[in-house]
């Protein structure tokens, strides 16, 4: 599938090239948007095309925002991808 923009959310200076090279990679021509939070990212308007979201060692209110976010249609608002050592 091909995601048309990829959210990265709370990325340590750690992590944070690793993740957007491999975001590069894994996923050319994607637009990639640095957010501080779910809901920032939640700013942005629904796109026609699928979006991923990738975040770093959240906490459970991001992790459920991040998931239970859906579009006009009622769909998910975008593929979730968690990092980290723990999954809430």
């Amino acid at each position: 599938m091909r995601h048309n923009r990829l959210f990265l959310v709370k990325m340590s200076p750690v992590a944070r090239p690793v993740t957007l090279a491999a975001a590069a990679a894994a996923f050319p021509g994607a637009r990639i948007l640095e957010v501080a939070t779910v809901d920032e990212a939640a700013q942005h308007p629904a796109s026609r095309q699928p979006d991923l979201m990738v975040l770093a060692d959240p906490d459970e209110i991001a992790a459920a925002r991040a998931v239970q976010a859906a579009d006009s249609g009622g769909l998910p608002r975008w593929a979730v991808v968690i990092l980290g050592d723990s999954v809430p």
